[in-house]
């Protein structure tokens, strides 16, 4: 299986909000967005069904806290640095 330059592996799903306390479902395309990740870095689905994935993708899930930062950037400053240059 050849998927090129992909590194985000998106598990889209339900989640409970501790804002609201209510069950939500966040879509692959949410998590996308709301990680601020590049779309076609992305797989979406789950480590059950992408069949031939090398370990080593970084795993987006929906989060309780509302926190959407990558692992690898604790304080978000990478993303914030992006927006900054993008202009948003």
């Amino acid at each position: 299986m050849n998927i090129g330059p992909r590194k985000y592996l998106v598990v889209p799903g339900k989640v409970i909000s501790k804002n609201d306390g209510e069950e939500h479902y966040v879509s692959g395309r949410e998590l996308i967005g709301l990680y601020g990740v590049d779309a076609s870095q992305c797989i979406i689905g789950s480590r059950e069904h992408v069949t031939g994935l090398k370990a080593g993708y970084i795993t987006l899930r929906p989060d309780p806290t509302g926190k959407y930062e990558l692992p690898h950037e604790p304080n978000g400053i990478e993303r914030a640095l992006k927006e900054i240059k993008n202009g948003r």
